[in-house]
């Protein structure tokens, strides 16, 4: 879910305790028209409130009486009561369910007597946050995983999770990785060739915990995620769920019945049927300088909205709080290897990303802007411009490490307009247009916090205009 439909959820679960500023409603319903998860939140939203409101209805005496009692106690306990300025939908929200829990509450009591009356009622479906933190209080995880991408031949990965985050995949052809998501630190070892590369990761806050390598599983609970039902699978009885970020993003995990631990995941990612829609990538290899060919790394960005090619990634075979060898977590490479280490920037910069990676091009094309947007992720473009640029006779790996580290710059500034493409807020007009035409827009988009746009000069200037004071655009 990305942070336009955070808003909107935000817009529809407000709309049902007060009534919306015009341009909310407005906003609402033009995102509905391309967001069909948003669509869904919003009819599940409404039919839990009518369901709801339905069983309070049946026991309107016994919460007059409950409400009553609470009251009483409350006024018992509390001398002070705390003062509110100003409205907080979510406060009003509160109070318009309460009761209606507490009616639920009286429904479930009545019909626990009842066999498998709709198990959301009686309190029988499985709830994800259990399944989370039952992986939250694990210490130890091994598992399979399958990934197959569009255009590329499928392949296993083995992989093995300490309770401190630090992840080790077993890769085809010997090779191995190990992520430290605690310290930021990634190594790569390729045992045929006896080399090993180490890159540090920069620019953004490090976690802790075995959610580093599952994050995706964390934040589950937050999206549109649901029980669907109870599956048996090669003697084990599963409670299944079916989570759909978007359009372009599902994920199914079967959790065992007993233990609330995942034996199996299924993500599914699908990219936008949209033409523009690409996904940023960038390759490079020591030889591309002149050096040893023996080193090479890529680094592709992918994000939601459709913004990654069509992958399934099947995670199995789950040994949760298996008794690992804490050596092959070793960050160290291994005696008699070549080392090559780099730094990659993970921070994010949001629109200020933009601009460095439009500047950047411009420096190497005469001053001019790129006549799309989506040049800066043309591998061959930018390859061809950033090996001209930094090979210079020196040493090839710091020349190797230069081009990388421009390259991602490229990506991270392309990932921005990305996602302000697939939020459909995204204008792009920097054909012919110059490094330092002050006057001049390259592109413009929606702001995340208002009704005006960003807009993008000539001389990276990046200001906010209303509406209706935008330039004419011509695609």
């Amino acid at each position: 879910m990305n942070r336009e439909c955070a808003r909107i959820r935000e817009w529809i679960a407000e709309s049902l305790v007060t009534h919306l500023a015009p341009e909310k409603e407005s906003g609402i319903d033009t995102h509905l028209n391309r967001c069909p998860a948003c669509r869904r939140f919003r009819e599940e939203l409404i039919e839990d409130g009518r369901r709801l409101a339905g069983y309070a209805g049946s026991f309107e005496d016994s919460i007059v009486r409950i409400e009553k009692r609470v009251g009483e106690a409350l006024a018992e306990s509390v001398s002070e009561q705390p003062v509110r300025i100003g409205y907080d939908w979510r406060y009003a929200m509160k109070r318009r369910v309460l009761p209606l829990a507490v009616a639920a509450a009286i429904v479930v009591a009545a019909l626990l007597v009842v066999d498998n009356y709709t198990g959301f009622l009686t309190g029988a479906t499985p709830a994800f946050a259990d399944v989370l933190t039952k992986i939250g209080e694990a210490q130890s995880v091994v598992f399979m995983e399958k990934f197959e991408f569009e255009g590329v031949d499928p392949f296993d990965v083995e992989s093995f999770v300490s309770a401190e985050g630090i992840v080790r995949s077993n890769l085809p052809n010997d090779m191995y990785t190990i992520v430290d998501h605690q310290g930021g630190t990634n190594l790569q070892v390729f045992p045929q060739a006896k080399r090993a590369m180490v890159s540090h990761r920069v620019g953004r806050r490090k976690g802790a915990g075995l959610f580093n390598y599952l994050t995706w599983l964390q934040n589950l609970h937050k999206e549109s995620g649901r029980f669907i039902g109870r599956e048996e699978v090669d003697g084990q009885t599963a409670n299944v769920f079916l989570i759909e970020v978007d359009a372009y993003d599902r994920r199914k995990i079967w959790a065992d019945a007993k233990t609330d631990l995942p034996f199996k995941v299924l993500v599914e990612l699908y990219p936008n049927p949209q033409e523009e829609i690409i996904v940023p990538k960038i390759f490079f290899s020591t030889g591309d300088f002149g050096g040893d060919p023996g080193y090479s790394q890529q680094i592709t960005i992918s994000g939601g909205g459709g913004i990654s090619k069509r992958m399934t990634w099947t995670c199995t075979d789950f040994k949760w709080n298996a008794d690992l060898d804490q050596s092959i977590f070793d960050m160290k490479p291994p005696e008699g290897y070549d080392v090559l280490e780099s730094e990659i920037d993970v921070s994010d910069k949001g629109e200020d990303e933009l601009a460095r990676a439009l500047g950047i091009w411009a420096e190497m094309s005469g001053r001019s802007f790129p006549a799309d947007i989506n040049y800066l992720g043309d591998v061959e473009k930018v390859r061809s411009m950033l090996i001209e640029r930094f090979d210079r006779d020196g040493d090839p790996e710091e020349e190797f490490k230069q081009a990388m580290a421009e390259g991602h710059k490229l990506l991270k500034g392309l990932m921005f307009a990305q996602q302000r493409r697939v939020d459909g807020t995204w204008h792009y007009a920097g054909e012919g247009i110059r490094l330092g035409d002050a006057k001049v827009p390259v592109c413009w988009w929606q702001s995340e916090e208002s009704d005006s746009f960003r807009v993008l000069y000539g001389d990276l200037r990046i200001e906010s205009l209303a509406p209706g004071d935008l330039p004419v655009y011509v695609k």
